[in-house]
């Protein structure tokens, strides 16, 4: 992908320089989405709702003015930082540790220092921003789930 120009913006997306998804970085960034249709999911404000499965379901309650919505979930501090570190170590860019303090009022290097020092050789840090080194980005899972023990 190099050689035609692509340089890779998140584990599994490469594109032009300046030309990132804008969809998929909301997503990587926890920015808002709202989605329409049968089995769309949609977030904001911290509240994670996805619509019925079932499309006469779907059409019964569209058309009586009720909102198709089958589950929904509050995302509190705790999955909130989660989500962050899954989804920002998806990203070439990896976790801004400004960003992550502004957030999560703590130090990402302290707080995960344990983890920081068993996955060394997977992870580059600049003293800005921690992210996978492009080599691991294929076993990225086993990266993140040492985040959340």
């Amino acid at each position: 992908m190099r050689s035609l120009g692509f340089e890779r913006y998140e584990v599994s997306n490469f594109c032009k320089k300046g030309r990132e998804s804008r969809h998929n970085l909301n997503y990587w960034n926890r920015g808002e989405y709202i989605g329409f249709g049968v089995s769309a999911s949609s977030c904001i404000n911290n509240v994670r709702f996805t619509n019925t499965f079932d499309l006469d379901e779907y059409f019964k309650c569209i058309l009586s003015d009720n909102f198709a919505v089958i589950d929904s979930e509050e995302i509190d501090e705790k999955g909130r930082e989660e989500e962050y570190i899954m989804l920002r170590l998806r990203t070439e860019s990896g976790i801004n540790l400004k960003e992550f303090k502004r957030l999560f009022g703590c130090d990402f290097s302290d707080k995960y220092a344990r983890q920081i020092k068993k996955l060394g050789e997977s992870l580059i840090t600049d003293g800005n921003s921690l992210r996978i080194k492009e080599e691991y980005l294929f076993v990225q899972n086993s990266i993140i789930i040492e985040f959340f023990n």
